[in-house]
């Protein structure tokens, strides 16, 4: 699937449940380019599976995750997390499975590295395609706790 449908179907699913889309400033001329390459925040998603594996991360998840598009691409999602932390994280994907979406989560992920990152202000949602079939979950967040005007949440 192309990047730009990916972030489409993304923004979709956003937008139903938040009544908005995804955040962004004004003035940016390239909506989906703009959150693939620039936004300040990180947006992943992963596909809807018995073991999900990433099929979508922006530029700033790659950066503080430390991999190659590549690398990401293949990981399995539940090792963004550390072992410690997987249970907390499998209890969020099950408030989404059940609820569609969660959101103002906050708590530790786990670079390539082994170093550790905390998240702020995390928004995990059900994506779903053009035929309203579910296709996976995003997840936006941010390393700040304070947020840029502009962003909405």
């Amino acid at each position: 699937m192309k990047v730009e449908t990916l972030l489409m179907y993304i923004n979709q699913s956003f937008l139903k449940y938040m009544g908005r889309n995804l955040p962004s400033p004004d003035l940016t001329s390239d909506f989906f380019e703009w959150i693939d390459q620039f936004a300040p925040y990180h947006l992943l998603a992963h596909k809807h599976d018995v073991e999900p594996t990433f099929i979508y991360a922006n530029q700033q998840a790659i950066k503080t995750f430390g991999y190659t598009l590549d690398e990401f691409l293949n990981l399995k999602s539940k090792l963004s997390a550390s072992e410690i932390d997987r249970a907390e994280r499998s209890r969020l994907l099950n408030i989404v499975q059940e609820n569609g979406i969660a959101m103002n989560y906050k708590g530790p992920r786990v670079k390539k590295n082994g170093d550790l990152f905390m998240i702020q202000n995390g928004i995990v949602w059900k994506i779903f395609d053009d035929q309203n079939q579910e296709i996976g979950h995003a997840a936006l967040f941010w390393l700040e706790e304070k947020l840029p005007e502009w962003a909405g949440i």
